[in-house]
């Protein structure tokens, strides 16, 4: 993690951890001049995103390489920002029961929580004995989710339940190829 540490806390006491992953964004993005007045205190990725996303917010995602998964606290507004890299080479579950909300990198460690259930999810397992695999957000565990690939996932606190809002910050764009490109060839 590029000499940091996992868990940065910035001013007005935002968190960021990274979960899982290595964002080698610290390079590119110093080097833009984007965070010239920042004092880094260490050369971490998980550095470098808290202050993106305090600065701009989920549009700085798009600016973001690599392989991560992160969890973002902001005191200011009693929000949580849960984020996954663009191809998702990086998991990220989680799962909500009444009022309380469990994140991790692996579904073995929600397990270890009192939030998530040791129930089957017969979805998940149906297409784990068809496939070998689940479709996301779907995992062998009722009630525990993947977020998708390319997504964030903001949630809320709402007297006693948890509101979640995932959606996407990135999307492939395919790009048509050229009229005339059979003549490159």
């Amino acid at each position: 993690y590029g000499g940091g540490r996992w868990v940065v806390v910035g001013e007005r006491g935002s968190i960021a951890t990274s979960t899982d992953g290595l964002a080698w964004t610290n390079v590119s993005v110093n080097n833009t001049n984007t965070l010239t007045d920042v004092a880094f205190n260490g050369t971490s990725d998980t550095e470098t995103l808290l202050h993106l996303l305090i600065r701009e917010g989920v549009s700085a995602l798009t600016r973001v390489v690599g392989m991560f998964a992160f969890a973002f606290w902001d005191p200011a507004t009693c929000t949580l920002l849960l984020g996954r890299d663009r191809f998702g080479k990086q998991p990220l579950y989680w799962t909500e029961r009444d009022g309380a909300l469990a994140f991790a990198s692996e579904v073995r460690t929600l397990l270890a929580t009192d939030v998530a259930p040791r129930v089957l999810d017969p979805e998940g397992l149906g297409l784990w004995l068809e496939r070998g695999s689940c479709r996301e957000p779907t995992t062998l565990v009722r009630g525990v989710r993947s977020l998708a690939p390319g997504h964030v996932m903001t949630v809320r606190a709402d007297g006693d339940a948890v509101r979640t809002h995932p959606r996407p910050y990135w999307s492939l764009q395919l790009v048509p190829p050229a009229p005339d490109w059979r003549d490159r060839l």
